[in-house]
């Protein structure tokens, strides 16, 4: 039995190969890269213009308040956003709302005309309502907004005659500064008394007075109280006066 040399192996190697056709069919070609994936799927998609960004624009729920601004409340992660129709964070709505139906970014123009139509549409066509920072009132109850509920989510307090809840989406309309940091989670059954070893509050007067002046803070409306701290150097007037503003 004469032995294949490894040259002749080869050989037929090469010989086996060319007589395989190629099956090229759409099933054992290599997938797409992630960029062809997205291009021949955008390719499907309608590019954005002025008109897509305006119907995105008054699908939200516009409105102006009394002195004439312009407001719209979007629905994000199932709250309720109220949001200045020309300010910085609509824009950015509006971009990201695009994108996310199409697949393409809009123009900056499209979206000032958008801006444009929503304003008109707040001053002509749209409900009036007032928006509030961080405390307002209705029907009777306080409510206390963007408390950072520890879960990445900032929700409302609604306070009663019968204590305190959370609630998703309260009834009035709350806007929410640049800047404006939200306030801790609060916990039930606390107890005042604890402040007082902080403070140089000695008579049952002063604390009473003290205590009614933080509470004012929560009110939605005047009058409010002036807090006036008085006393010799040392006396915490200064810790007393931050602990107020916290």
């Amino acid at each position: 039995m004469n032995e294949i040399t490894p040259k002749e192996r080869i050989a037929a190697l090469i010989a086996d190969a060319e007589r395989v056709e190629p099956n090229l069919s759409e099933e054992t070609l290599p997938p797409q890269s992630t960029l062809e994936a997205a291009q021949k799927q955008n390719a499907r998609k309608v590019r954005p213009n002025a008109d897509t960004l305006a119907e995105i624009a008054l699908a939200t729920t516009i409105f102006r308040t009394s002195d004439g601004r312009e407001f719209a409340d979007v629905v994000e992660n199932g709250q309720r956003r109220t949001l200045g129709i020309r300010s910085r964070a609509f824009e950015k709505y509006l971009y990201d709302t695009c994108k996310a139906l199409t697949g393409f970014a809009p123009k900056q123009d499209a979206i000032d005309a958008a801006v444009r139509i929503a304003c008109s549409e707040a001053h002509y066509g749209a409900t009036q309502y007032e928006v509030h920072v961080r405390v307002g009132g209705y029907n009777g109850c306080i409510y206390l907004d963007n408390i950072a509920m520890g879960d990445s989510t900032f929700q409302t307090i609604e306070v009663d005659s019968n204590g305190w809840r959370v609630v998703k989406n309260p009834p009035i309309r709350f806007i929410r500064p640049k800047g404006m940091k939200p306030l801790p989670k609060p916990e039930p059954n606390g107890d005042i008394s604890l402040l007082w070893s902080l403070l140089n509050l000695q008579t049952k007067a002063q604390q009473v007075m003290y205590t009614s002046f933080l509470l004012s803070a929560l009110r939605p409306r005047p009058p409010y109280p002036i807090c006036v701290i008085t006393g010799e150097q040392g006396s915490t007037k200064s810790t007393t006066a931050k602990i107020a503003r916290l």
